[in-house]
């Protein structure tokens, strides 16, 4: 952890590393550097790897992975080889330009745009302190990317899966079922002890995640690590409903997790379930759509939205509404029929 005192020098710029080619090559995240007073100005990847190490002491690894990433991807690119006291408001502001234009492509998801905002915002008020980052943006155009409805299964298509998981059902078929029936994220169910599930309750506690992270220090090299779920939030207890808890009942495996004796690969998880859907002819899903669907479900069969949000673990039951409140024309038609038949008092009342 650096000095308070050299924290002000750094965001002046005065970082001293080992050579010039230290100054130009993308930093790793981990990597050790060398602070000089007498150094008077540095490459801007160096002041960001400076930020890194700070926020890193507040955020969880899964928040610095997905910060490390967006920098390298959207902001290293334009700024990352500056000198730091060359870099002006148009620099900033052109990250920002390249991504809105990005989001209007649809080439980037709006969550992407909002995160390339967050994260340069904070590294500019860290790095760039005589610039304020709203006044820079100010005249861009918002970003006129629109989050429609998530993509979820058809009934038919949840039908098909079922009867496939059912057919020669295993501990990884059953975890696929069981994400089918509580809404749990691939890391969550991937993560998940046996110990976890009470079917004398009728719960399973999510009390953990699995995610692989890139090993500070080693540019290419990740490792598979568990740590607390996403959020506050997203430490639960989910109900499981008397359908799951009877096929549960019977197939429990002897293992400490469900999926085996270790926390079992996300990503591994992700390809199989890809293959479930190839061998049944279900298209442009993946393993969120799982997710997606059972929240689907639940709001169109009439369920509380702030009890979906807690099942979820939504940190605000604005997220589920905002997400998950997308009926189909067909269920419109079919609400506005029962606005209609309980406002009709009879058949012959009408002229």
């Amino acid at each position: 952890m650096l000095p308070s005192d050299k924290n002000i020098l750094i965001r002046k710029g005065r970082l001293n590393p080992k050579s010039e080619k230290e100054q130009t090559r993308p930093y790793s995240y981990g990597d050790a550097i060398h602070i000089s007073p007498d150094s008077h100005f540095c490459k801007f990847h160096l002041n960001v790897k400076i930020w890194f190490e700070k926020t890193s002491l507040t955020k969880k690894d899964s928040t610095i992975a997905k910060y490390h990433n967006i920098y390298h991807k959207y902001i290293y690119p334009v700024l990352g080889n500056k000198d730091t006291d060359k870099i002006s408001c148009e620099d900033v502001k052109k990250v920002i330009e390249d991504a809105n234009r990005k989001a209007n492509r649809k080439e980037i998801s709006a969550s992407t745009y909002n995160s390339i905002r967050s994260v340069l915002k904070q590294i500019v008020s860290f790095a760039l302190p005589q610039y304020e980052f709203e006044a820079i943006v100010k005249d861009i155009m918002p970003c006129k990317c629109k989050a429609g409805a998530p993509a979820t299964l058809s009934l038919e298509e949840q039908r098909q899966l079922e009867r496939y998981l059912l057919k020669e059902l295993d501990v990884y078929k059953l975890g696929i079922l069981i994400c089918s029936y509580t809404g749990l994220r691939v890391g969550e169910i991937c993560a998940l002890t046996i110990d976890a599930i009470n079917l004398k309750r009728r719960s399973i506690s999510i009390t953990q995640t699995v995610q692989r992270i890139k090993v500070a220090g080693r540019e290419k090299r990740t490792e598979l690590k568990v740590t607390d779920p996403k959020t506050f939030s997203s430490q639960r207890e989910i109900p499981i409903c008397d359908y799951l808890a009877e096929i549960l009942q019977v197939h429990l495996p002897d293992s400490k997790y469900l999926l085996g004796n270790k926390p079992y690969e996300p990503r591994t998880y992700q390809y199989k379930l890809k293959r479930y859907f190839k061998q049944l002819s279900i298209n442009e899903k993946h393993f969120h759509t799982l997710r997606h669907t059972f929240a689907t479900n639940c709001m169109v069969n009439g369920m509380d939205p702030k009890c979906l949000s807690e099942i979820l673990g939504h940190a605000d039951v604005k997220i589920t509404l905002n997400r998950y409140v997308h009926p189909s024309f067909d269920h419109k038609i079919q609400q506005m029929n029962q606005v209609a038949n309980h406002c009709q008092i009879n058949d012959h009342s009408r002229s």
